[in-house]
């Protein structure tokens, strides 16, 4: 659905905030678009930066401030004991 004003054009589609989630999951099984690697122990799980740091604190803490995570812009691993 479209509204549009004077000042702006607002795009709105109601069914897209449901699908998100399932559509990243997928995405990130298929290893695409990943920019993360959790590694626990001899473990590896790819994962998306975005997704980790809006649902979880100490994640977004850990891209968002001044830590070296946030500062690294390629695919890296992050260590978890």
């Amino acid at each position: 659905m479209y509204e549009i004003s004077n000042e702006s054009l607002v795009f709105q589609q109601n069914d897209l905030f449901p699908s998100a989630f399932p559509m990243m999951e997928e995405i990130r099984r298929q290893g695409k678009l990943c920019d993360v690697v959790l590694k626990i122990d001899d473990q590896a799980f790819s994962a998306h930066k975005i997704v980790l740091a809006s649902t979880i604190p100490y994640f977004h803490a850990m891209f968002t401030n001044d830590m070296v995570e946030s500062r690294q812009m390629i695919k890296h691993s992050v260590h978890i004991k």
